[in-house]
């Protein structure tokens, strides 16, 4: 067995839901590095791989990274676009704002035409085959996965189950104490995938000492996927989506750009007084998929 040099994975997995809490797809794979599951030819197929920590896993303290994107198609218009907030719920984003007025209407039309503008959730892990039905030859390699709500969710529970449950927390993305999981890909009503019934398995499974070694050698670093500079574009996005709103529906949405300061108006003989100043931020949104109990508080109060 080879030496262990395990991370703290107790601490990572409260690191992991501390993240999460505050929250509130396909890939192409054109270089080789993504994972990209097929479906079988009766429409089903079962993969067995694990989830294993990156390259700069001391770098950026999670074995994954996640950030929100907006794919809108409106009247045969498109806006694609990384959401700012990936960075936190200051920040503004008036694609996120459409969603949110839109939804907390709460009628049928008003949430069918939210929906629009409702931003995805990506998720990237390395994850290490084992068992690739449908492609033999991967099996043993290090892919790149990215993913969405409904495999994070199952992430979560295994790292912390819910009150009552009979299982303890798992150490899945461990190496030494890890679990395998096994993507069950079925296809559903409209030819869409669904990946409901995937799960980890019972226990441990041991790795040998060469599969850690391929492991560690060739896992990839995904702080490039989540560098802040690529969301800090609250003034880029905004504007983009005001022009595809006017060109979508003519609607004209009012572009406020951020951090410009103007000039305080001043009138001679007149004492100069200092006005304090108010912050505003964002309630509390949240925008994952699943989160409708949510919005049922936030109407309600708004109701009152």
């Amino acid at each position: 067995m080879a030496k262990k040099q395990d991370f703290d994975w107790e601490a990572i997995t409260k690191t992991i839901i501390e993240k999460e809490s505050k929250k509130g797809g396909g890939e192409n794979n054109l270089d080789g590095r993504f994972f990209v599951p097929k479906r079988g030819t009766d429409g089903l197929v079962e993969y067995e791989f694990r989830f294993i920590p990156p390259k700069d896993m001391m770098e950026i303290g999670v074995p994954y990274v996640s950030w929100y994107n907006h794919y809108v198609y409106y009247n045969n218009k498109i806006f694609i676009s990384l959401c700012p907030k990936t960075l936190g719920k200051e920040k503004d984003c008036d694609c996120c704002s459409e969603y949110l007025e839109n939804w907390s209407e709460g009628d049928e039309n008003a949430i069918s035409y939210a929906n629009k503008f409702k931003r995805k959730l990506n998720v990237v892990s390395n994850i290490l085959m084992l068992n690739d039905p449908l492609n033999p030859e991967n099996n043993g390699k290090v892919f790149l996965y990215k993913f969405g709500w409904q495999i994070l969710e199952k992430i979560l529970t295994a790292l912390k189950p819910p009150k009552g449950s009979t299982e303890g927390p798992r150490k899945i993305f461990s190496l030494y104490e890890g679990t395998t999981f096994k993507l069950i890909v079925k296809i559903k009503k409209g030819d869409m995938p669904t990946y409901e019934d995937s799960r980890f398995k019972d226990g441990i499974q041991e790795l040998s000492d060469d599969v850690i070694n391929i492991a560690e050698t060739n896992c990839y670093p995904l702080g490039d996927f989540i560098k802040p500079e690529k969301f800090d574009i609250e003034n880029e996005i905004n504007e983009k989506f005001a022009n595809f709103m006017l060109k979508a529906s003519g609607k004209k949405v009012e572009f406020k750009p951020k951090n410009i300061k103007s000039e305080p108006e001043t009138k001679k003989e007149e004492v100069k007084i200092e006005e304090p100043k108010i912050e505003t931020s964002d309630l509390p949104f949240n925008l994952e998929d699943d989160d409708d109990d949510f919005w049922e508080k936030v109407k309600a109060r708004k109701n009152k």
